[in-house]
């Protein structure tokens, strides 16, 4: 993770639109929160889909991926997907959903959070609230 966020840091990508990195749990909080230092850092951020399925994002990361969002750093992303990351709780949900609620994410059409362990009608709720 260390070697594309570098690479992002750098601009090496002026127009990266799409970013997938799913089904590794090796990424975890320590990469997402890499990768959100290196888009914060970019001076291009033109994401339009942010598929981060499956890669054992918890609280800290999704704190990362909500700062993006408060920053506006995601204003043209249409597609999220956080599905399939068993150690993202409630509270992880609540500080993405506060952060739509708050900055939105105008964009976007499509958002995904399917088989998440620990979802709960609280973050269901929150969620869908901050999205409509």
């Amino acid at each position: 993770m260390r070697a594309l966020a570098d690479l992002i840091c750098k601009n090496a990508f002026s127009e990266l639109k799409s970013l997938r990195i799913f089904r590794d749990r090796s990424v975890t909080d320590a990469g997402v929160t890499v990768l959100v230092e290196a888009l914060q850092k970019s001076k291009h951020t033109y994401l339009e889909e942010l598929d981060l399925e499956g890669v054992g994002i918890g609280a800290i990361g999704m704190a990362a991926l909500a700062s993006l969002v408060d920053q506006g750093r995601l204003e043209q992303l249409k597609t999220l997907d956080i599905s399939q990351n068993n150690a993202l709780t409630q509270q992880g949900i609540i500080t993405l959903a506060r952060a739509i609620d708050e900055r939105g994410l105008p964009m976007l059409q499509t958002f995904s959070m399917k088989r998440l362990r620990e979802m709960t009608t609280i973050g269901i709720s929150a969620i869908a609230h901050a999205l409509i």
